[in-house]
């Protein structure tokens, strides 16, 4: 399915992140006049995640705003202090937690959301996050996991990388790209170890030792990696992109040399092609800045014919299933690569298994059932793109 028109309203919406032009106004005045399902729209910001940074946009364009009837603003409103209560009470309790792992050295990357949130997004209202992203060492993964069970917290035997206590939610990576099925593949399709990245990255705080973020340059490629992860599924994940870049360029802390930079990076950990589809999307759909070499053809990966299809997909608003896995096959180096990479992908090792498939019987039943799932996934995007929906 592509674009609605209530996609379109939020899509217009959005852009006034990047470009403050009188267009964006015309844009989103055209769209109400030729008709919009208030609570369609309503419910597509909630679905995207944007909901409170659309209230935030409007809050700062009266002109824009003052196009809306208001209670899609009072509803908006709404959820913006829901989502910055809700923030401010996970960021409370992530800070008791961070303060023991400080205490006990262990070196750890806060990612994604609470990240974003203290050094992207504006305000604790306009990011949601239904849980927090802590990345740690493999050789530390059962020490942090001890500690958190001292914390109170409990994980479920079918996600043995979730942890919850009734007032916060982490979920603990030892590997930054691996698949929820935990297949090796795209850890040496994709070289990016947490030891290189925490060494890259910033310290959380100014007295923070062992607790770290990730530098913008790497923030962009892991969040990359984790949008296609997703199949390009929602339009917050992209925006999450273009907000790390663009706070960088305000703040002048992100020139034409850090451009050349995130392109070396991404080619020597092999996303130049996943770094490409979030960048092109951001600029052609939301008016995202990209300089002129960016936007040379001869600078942009080459892509095949799967990767055209997916990207049209992507660029039209179309939806697909979970076949963003089987992208990261065009960034495995050499045909020896990619075929172990696809071998991986259908059949995992059994350690990388959810445990409830720890059995003699269910294990190669799953190693079935997944080849026959990503050849149907993959027969239906493609059927799909083909009809044109």
């Amino acid at each position: 399915m592509a674009w609605t028109i209530e996609d379109r309203l939020i899509l217009a919406i959005l852009k006034f992140l990047f470009q403050e032009r009188n267009e964006a106004v015309e844009e989103i005045q055209a769209l109400i006049r030729s008709g919009i399902r208030n609570e369609a729209f309503l419910q597509a910001s909630e679905r995207e995640g944007v909901a409170g940074l659309l209230y935030f946009i409007l809050l700062h364009n009266q002109g824009a705003q003052r196009l809306f009837p208001s209670g899609i603003v009072d509803r908006l409103k709404s959820t913006y202090y829901g989502v910055a209560a809700k923030n401010l009470q996970l960021l409370h309790h992530l800070a008791m937690v961070l303060d023991r792992l400080e205490a006990e050295k262990i070196r750890t990357i806060v990612w994604k959301g609470a990240a974003l949130l203290e050094d992207t997004y504006p305000s604790p209202g306009t990011r949601g996050m239904c849980d927090v992203d802590l990345v740690v060492t493999p050789d530390e993964f059962s020490r942090v996991k001890e500690i958190l069970e001292r914390l109170g917290f409990s994980s479920p035997p079918t996600h043995p990388h979730l942890f919850a206590t009734s007032s916060l939610s982490l979920d603990l990576h030892r590997d930054i790209i691996k698949s929820t099925w935990g297949s090796r593949a795209k850890s040496y399709g994709v070289p990016l170890k947490v030891e290189d990245l925490w060494e890259r990255g910033c310290p959380w705080r100014e007295n923070s030792a062992a607790i770290r973020r990730l530098s913008p340059g790497d923030t962009v490629l892991t969040l990359s990696a984790h949008l296609q992860r997703h199949s390009f599924t929602r339009l917050i994940w992209f925006v999450d992109i273009g907000q790390v870049i663009h706070r960088q360029v305000q703040q002048g802390r992100w020139t034409e040399k850090d451009w050349d930079a995130l392109v070396e990076r991404a080619e020597a950990v092999h996303l130049t092609h996943c770094l490409s589809v979030p960048l092109q999307f951001l600029h052609q759909v939301l008016d995202f800045s990209l300089p002129s070499k960016m936007l040379h053809p001869a600078n942009r990966p080459r892509r095949n014919v799967f990767e055209r299809i997916i990207f049209h997909m992507v660029l039209k608003g179309r939806r697909f299933e979970p076949l963003g896995e089987l992208l990261f096959l065009f960034s495995v180096p050499g045909l020896a690569g990619k075929w172990r990479f696809l071998l991986d992908l259908i059949s995992p090792k059994p350690e990388a298994l959810p445990p409830a498939l720890h059995s003699r019987w269910l294990s190669p039943l799953a190693y079935v059932l997944r080849l026959g799932r990503m050849m149907k996934l993959a027969s239906m995007a493609l059927a799909r793109s083909v009809k044109g929906r």
